[in-house]
């Protein structure tokens, strides 16, 4: 089957992303934290809506490498729900997939639903990678810029962009452009 470098790169951000053991992630009203607790984890979903606590409904390990959690904000629940689960039963690093059960079919962008990558595309929209396009779509098949990599590559690496050196002599073609700061970030890093 045919990819696109864009779900290529999707997939090597994901794969970043597990090996770099980033503990918060908020995304859709929830702050989402892991701890590794004896010989289990600890998943704490945090309500971030205003008045609103939150219950964890169900959740379910699924290929050793993804733990879905299902959710619902309530008026009379705590701010924050936990659950654990066995280390034994996931192999870490792991992602956790949310859904809020006001909207089981919630996707982030509308053209990733039933598609090969939905999973990871909403993982790395989850963990603040990517936004997707102005127009509510993330088109998957389409070819990604090394400006839009570069991007992604510095928010997962989670790279300091205020203190990144210029390298404006070596890429003339960068010094007005919108992602100069992720650029110097991963030129900096040796990355790019």
């Amino acid at each position: 089957m045919k990819h696109s470098i864009k779900c290529v790169i999707i997939l090597i951000i994901s794969l970043l992303l597990s090996a770099f053991a980033f503990q918060g992630v908020e995304a859709n009203g929830v702050r989402v934290t892991t701890q590794h607790i004896n010989s289990k984890y600890k998943i704490t979903l945090t309500s971030q809506e205003a008045g609103k606590g939150i219950k964890i409904i169900a959740f379910s390990p699924s290929n050793g490498k993804t733990i879905n959690v299902t959710y619902a904000f309530d008026k009379k629940a705590a701010s924050s729900a936990s659950t654990e689960i066995y280390e034994t039963i996931v192999i870490a690093p792991f992602r956790v997939i949310t859904t809020n059960t006001d909207n089981l079919n919630y996707r982030p962008f509308k053209d990733i639903k039933n598609t090969e990558f939905d999973e990871y595309i909403r993982h790395i929209h989850d963990a603040g990678i990517t936004n997707g396009l102005p127009d509510g779509t993330f088109r998957a098949e389409s070819t990604i810029t090394r400006a839009e990599a570069a991007v992604m590559l510095a928010t997962a690496l989670n790279l300091k962009l205020e203190n990144t050196s210029e390298f404006n002599n070596k890429f003339k073609d960068i010094n007005n452009h919108w992602a100069k700061k992720h650029i110097n970030a991963i030129l900096e890093k040796g990355i790019m």
